[in-house]
C-alpha cells in the first residue's frame, strides 16, 4: 500500500510517468484510508499519470476518497485533456468508496479513474463499491460513473458490479446538471466497449427547489456525444439487473438503459435493468 500512496504523491508533485510501465504483483488493501486520487487537473498545467500501470489481474481494495476533490477515483486523471497520450491502466480490479461534495466548478468522480484523456485506455478493469457526489452552491455540474467520470479516450472489457453509482444536486442558487453512469457518464468522441453494468443501482437526484437544472442518468453513459467529427461510440455493452432512474423536478430529465442522450453510435447493446 505504501508504493501506492508514493506513486499519488510522486504523480501529484509533477511526475507523469510517461512511457514508463507498473505494474501489481499483489493485491493491496489500501484499508479504508484516506485517498488522494493519483493526478489532480486534466489542464495543461495538471498533473496527470502519462504511463502505463498494469493490474495484473490482482485487487486494490479498502479504496475511500472523500472530500472536494475535482477529479476522484483511483486515478484522478489518465491522459490528458487536449493532447493524445498513450496512458494507460488495464488488467485491474478495484474495490471501495469515492464520496465527493463540491461547491464550485466542475468535478469528475470514478470508481477507477475520473477523468480519461485523448487516446488514453482503462482496458479489462472492474469496479465494486459507491460512487457518490453532491453538488452546491455555484458548482455548474458533476459526473459520476462507475469506471470513469468523464471519457476522451477507450474503455473497453470493464465490469461494474453490485454498486451504487449516484449524484445529487443541493444547490438553491444556481442551474446545475447531474451525468451518472454505470461505466462513463460522458462520453466525449470516446469509446465505451464490450463492458457490463449488473446488479447496480444508478440515480440522478434533485433535491434542490431550483428546476431549472439537468438530471441524466445512463446505464452505461449519461451523455454520448461528438467530439469534433469524431462520434462518441458505446458498443457491445449490457446492462443487467439493477436500476437506473433520476428523482426529482427538474428542466430536463433523461434516463437510459444503455445511454440518457446519444448523439453518437450506439450499436449491439442491451439491457434488462
Amino acid at each position: 500500500a505504501q508504493d501506492l500512496f508514493a506513486l499519488a504523491d510522486a504523480v501529484n508533485n509533477g511526475t507523469s510517468y510517461e512511457d514508463q510501465y507498473f505494474r501489481l504483483t499483489d493485491d493491496i488493501d489500501l484499508e479504508d484510508k484516506a485517498w488522494t486520487p493519483i493526478g489532480n487537473s486534466a489542464s495543461a498545467q495538471g498533473r496527470q499519470f502519462l504511463g502505463s500501470f498494469d493490474g495484473g489481474g490482482y485487487t486494490v481494495s479498502g479504496l475511500y476518497v472523500e472530500g472536494t476533490h475535482g477529479y476522484a477515483g483511483l486515478f484522478g486523471v489518465v491522459g490528458k485533456l487536449n493532447q493524445t497520450t498513450t496512458a494507460e491502466v488495464k488488467n485491474l480490479r478495484v474495490e471501495g468508496k469515492v464520496f465527493v461534495e463540491r461547491d464550485s466548478s466542475l468535478f469528475y468522480a470514478g470508481g477507477v479513474a475520473g477523468f480519461v484523456g485523448q487516446g488514453a485506455k482503462i482496458t479489462d478493469c472492474s469496479f465494486q463499491g459507491t460512487v457518490e457526489t453532491t453538488v452546491d452552491n455555484q458548482a455548474i455540474a458533476g459526473y459520476t460513473g462507475g469506471i470513469a467520470g468523464y471519457n476522451f479516450g477507450t474503455i473497453s472489457e470493464c465490469k461494474v458490479s453490485n454498486s451504487i453509482i449516484s449524484g445529487t444536486n443541493q444547490s438553491t442558487t444556481a442551474d446545475i446538471d447531474i451525468y451518472a453512469a454505470g461505466i462513463a457518464p460522458y462520453n466525449v468522441g470516446g469509446t465505451i466497449e464490450t463492458c457490463t453494468v449488473e446488479s447496480s443501482t444508478i440515480t440522478g437526484t434533485n433535491n434542490s427547489d431550483n428546476q431549472a437544472s439537468q438530471s441524466l442518468a445512463g446505464g452505461i453513459a449519461a451523455f454520448n456525444t461528438f467530439l469534433g467529427n469524431i462520434k462518441g461510440t458505446i458498443e457491445e455493452c449490457e446492462v443487467t439487473g439493477g436500476r437506473v432512474s433520476t428523482v426529482g423536478t427538474v428542466k430536463v430529465s433523461s434516463v437510459g438503459g444503455i445511454a440518457a442522450t446519444n448523439e453518437g453510435t450506439v450499436t449491439k447493446c442491451s439491457n434488462s435493468a
